[in-house]
C-alpha cells in the first residue's frame, strides 16, 4: 500500500512544497529540466501537456532511483570485499598463531 502511494506521489503538486518550488533557484532548475516554460509559467492545463510533464517527472524519478540503486550495489560490493579481506586476515593470524605454537 505504501509503495503504491509513493509511486503516485508527485512533489510538484504538493501544497507544502509550493514555496520551495517557487524559489528562483528551483524555478531555474525546473526550467532547465523542462518542467517549466521559459517565461516562468507552468505548462498549460492542456491534458496532453499535463501528461507530458507527469511523464517527464516519472522518468526523472526513475533515473534517480536507478542511480541510487547502482550506488547501493557498489557500496555493497565494497563492503563484501572488505569483509572478505577481514576474514582472510583473521584466518591468517589464527594460522600463524597455531604455527608459532608448534615451533
Amino acid at each position: 500500500m505504501a509503495d503504491s502511494l509513493l509511486d503516485n506521489y508527485n512533489p510538484l503538486y504538493d501544497v507544502h512544497l509550493r514555496q520551495y518550488f517557487a524559489s528562483p533557484h528551483m524555478q531555474k532548475h525546473l526550467r532547465n529540466i523542462g518542467l517549466l516554460q521559459g517565461d516562468d509559467a507552468e505548462y498549460g492545463d492542456d491534458e496532453s501537456q499535463l501528461y507530458a510533464r507527469h511523464h517527464a517527472m516519472m522518468d526523472m524519478m526513475l533515473r534517480n532511483r536507478e542511480t541510487q540503486l547502482a550506488k547501493l550495489a557498489d557500496v555493497q560490493k565494497k563492503l563484501d570485499a572488505a569483509e572478505k579481506v577481514e576474514i582472510c586476515r583473521k584466518i591468517r593470524v589464527w594460522y600463524l598463531g597455531k604455527l608459532s605454537l608448534l615451533i
